[in-house]
C-alpha cells in the first residue's frame, strides 16, 4: 500500500508539483526530482521495533 507523502508547507506541496511536472515532460532528472523529494517531504520518524518482553 502506497501512503500519499506528507509535505513540510503547502508551499512545499507546489514546488513538488511543479517539479514533477517537469520530470514528466522530461526538462529535469529522476536525480533531481528525488533531491526535490527530500527537501518537500515531511521526514518520518526512525520507527523500531520493540524486543518482546519475557516474563519474570
Amino acid at each position: 500500500m502506497t501512503r500519499k507523502p506528507e509535505f513540510n508547507s503547502d508551499a512545499f506541496e507546489s514546488i513538488h508539483s511543479s517539479a514533477k511536472a517537469l520530470f514528466r515532460v522530461g526538462a529535469i532528472s529522476k536525480t533531481t526530482l528525488r533531491e526535490f523529494d527530500g527537501v518537500c517531504q515531511a521526514k518520518l520518524p526512525n520507527l523500531t521495533a520493540k524486543q518482546p518482553q519475557r516474563p519474570a
